[in-house]
């Protein structure tokens, strides 16, 4: 992996791989600042630049990208040696027109989405919260990847930084 697009394809490739690591590192802009949390990569469509994943819809995220869309995904690929940020505008859909989407999820995948209290809420003690499968909590939010910054730790170490307005082209960057 030599050439900007060999890299670009690399990265691509780690986002949508089979039987890779689907723990990505989520993140928001909230009223303290960045907020971090972990989530499973859901999907990678490279042709439309977006990276998919599913959140309960009275989560702190939810009302974070609500206030502002702006967000990020880290992802490291300890065997490919790459680091992965993209970072750009998120959506986020619920609703009816998910309803195959859920349809899709095991039981305990459902299991996530729906607790009472909604997660991130002040409760009395650790176990002191209902989880329940409801699809009315449930939401698909896309990052629609504006940049994205790959870095390959390897002798050489490489960087470069891909940008939707510009097709995507690349650029080299230091690492």
């Amino acid at each position: 992996m030599t050439g900007l697009p060999d890299l670009w394809t690399a990265a691509w490739d780690r986002f949508g791989a089979d039987g890779a690591d689907p723990i990505a590192t989520f993140g928001t802009w909230g009223a303290e600042g960045p907020q971090m949390r972990s989530v499973v990569l859901r999907g990678a469509d490279r042709a439309a630049g977006t990276l998919t994943v599913y959140a309960d819809l009275f989560s702190t995220k939810i009302a974070e990208l609500r206030a502002d869309p702006r967000a990020g995904l880290h992802l490291w690929d300890p065997q490919a040696r790459l680091h992965l940020r993209a970072t750009g505008i998120a959506t986020v859909e619920s609703g009816p027109a998910l309803g195959a989407v859920w349809d899709s999820l095991s039981p305990f995948e459902q299991s996530q989405y729906g607790m009472t209290p909604p997660p991130g809420r002040v409760i009395d003690g650790p176990t002191d919260y209902h989880r329940s499968s409801a699809f009315e909590a449930f939401a698909r939010i896309t990052l629609n990847v504006a940049v994205l910054d790959v870095v390959r730790l390897a002798r050489p170490d490489i960087r470069a930084v891909f940008q939707r307005g510009d097709g995507w082209a690349g650029e080299w960057r230091a690492p």
